[in-house]
């Protein structure tokens, strides 16, 4: 005779349980991630605004990419004082 497997509610219940909590700690995790990573980006982004605001760039190219950080630090919400 083969022994048939069932499960109960219970069990059901417990692996169900299992998977909601791992998938929200995975999800915790990875937008803990992201916030430290766009944080680090930022201070490079501040870094390199805050020099062309010193030293504004004079040739086209220079120009081009300086525009290009300073919507990249709005976009990125940046701060000033993350540096």
């Amino acid at each position: 005779m083969k022994k048939q497997f069932t499960m109960s509610a219970y069990s059901v219940m417990a692996i169900l349980g299992t998977l909601i909590v791992s998938m929200s700690l995975t999800i915790l995790i990875a937008l803990h991630a992201v916030k430290q990573s766009e944080q680090k980006f930022c201070a490079i982004v501040l870094t390199m605004t805050n020099g062309y605001r010193q030293s504004p760039p004079t040739t086209a190219t220079g120009k081009n990419v300086s525009e290009r950080m300073e919507a990249l630090r709005k976009s990125l919400d940046c701060e000033g004082d993350q540096l």
